[in-house]
């Protein structure tokens, strides 16, 4: 197949690129207008890189921000489990607090027998 050159600067062409150059000049009817087809797609693919490094970098605060959450949300399941106590959205830390502190603490030998034990049992030391 003899090619034409397209005013190319370089002697030879490959063959899949000369084939794809000679159905953009026969679908765009000039070289004028596909050098324009050409020039736009190169600028648009440099403006969708460029879109890309964006939506990248926007990915990467959202994960650092996300990450920063989880860490601080395991700290706060970490410190209800180590308080045994489970605070919903509803009841705050502080009267959590408030709670832990009006606890009482009951000493064996204060405290009243209210109830009997009514089996007996049969113990032989």
């Amino acid at each position: 197949m003899d090619k034409q050159q397209f005013n190319l600067r370089g002697s030879s062409i490959d063959e899949e690129l000369y084939i794809h150059l000679k159905h953009l000049i026969v679908e765009h009817k000039t070289y004028k207008e596909t050098i324009a087809y050409l020039l736009q797609k190169d600028k648009d693919d440099k403006l969708g890189l460029e879109l890309n490094r964006i939506k990248d970098e926007i990915r990467k605060e959202i994960a650092a921000e996300m990450k920063e959450e989880l860490g601080l949300l395991k700290q706060y399941i970490g410190e209800q489990f180590s308080r045994r106590s489970f605070a919903t959205e509803r009841v705050k830390k502080q009267e959590l607090e408030e709670e832990a502190k009006q606890e009482q603490i009951y000493v064996p030998d204060e405290l009243k027998v209210t109830g009997k034990i009514e089996e007996e049992f049969n113990l032989d030391f």
